[in-house]
């Protein structure tokens, strides 16, 4: 069913409800292809900035799917995109290798997977880093999405994410779309954590790495084109 040379990275049954209609025997998952485990390294790997984002890290293709128990089979297969800002950047798919976390610190898994907040004196512990943690990010009320880090990393501070998650209508695995004003798409946008019902703000403060600007862009899911649409832009010169 999986094609060989592959990690199954992470598995987790879709959310259901009492009395719903969702197929309780759908899965969702992500698996790597052609995959490199880095060495664990040092405790700089989970302690500073930059290394702290990936710690003990598996570079390879990505794929995000679902799966049914009912017909044993997969019901999507997706890759998950390399990010435009990689300098190497080739939209051919098979070419599409990542780099996302596989161990971190507790409270770095906390910080950037949403996951559980950590003891204070077990939060340097390393743990396995769940990718999947399901959340309502684009407002129906349905817990279905997640936030994938694991895109360019920017600058401390300044981290790509991008939005995956259930598609209840069709039950396949979809990775949301980012679009500007102009029409052009992407997946992976800095820092962007979407809030409950759907609306994102990204910003870029005053003083962030010598910024004299600040700048504040904001997001809206449209559930017609299941995307986050750009809707308005602010930028204004800093004071000191």
């Amino acid at each position: 069913m999986l094609p060989n040379n592959i990690i199954l990275r992470e598995v987790k049954n879709i959310p259901t409800y009492e009395n719903s209609e969702i197929d309780k025997n759908m899965f969702v998952g992500i698996y790597i292809e052609n995959p490199i485990v880095n060495s664990e390294g040092s405790e700089l790997n989970y302690t500073t900035c930059p290394e702290e984002k990936a710690g003990q890290s598996i570079l390879g293709t990505y794929h995000l799917f679902t799966y049914s128990n009912f017909c044993n089979c997969l019901i999507s297969d997706l890759i998950i995109p390399k990010s435009t800002n990689y300098s190497d950047y080739n939209s051919s798919l098979s070419v599409q290798k990542i780099i996302m976390p596989w161990k971190n610190t507790k409270i770095n898994n906390f910080y950037y997977f949403n996951g559980k907040e950590p003891k204070e004196d077990k939060k340097y512990n390393l743990e396995i880093s769940s990718l999947i943690n399901f959340n309502d990010y684009n407002g129906d009320g349905y817990p279905g999405e997640f936030i994938l880090f694991g895109g360019e990393y920017l600058a401390c501070g300044h981290d790509e994410r991008l939005i995956a998650g259930f598609d209840t209508e069709n039950s396949n695995a979809i990775i949301y779309k980012i679009i500007d004003k102009e029409g052009k798409i992407i997946y992976w946008s800095d820092n962007f954590i979407p809030k409950k019902d759907g609306s994102v703000l990204v910003s870029w403060l005053c003083g962030d790495h010598g910024a004299d600007t600040e700048t504040n862009s904001y997001y809206i899911f449209n559930k017609e084109k299941k995307s986050y649409l750009l809707i308005k832009e602010e930028e204004k010169k800093c004071e000191y």
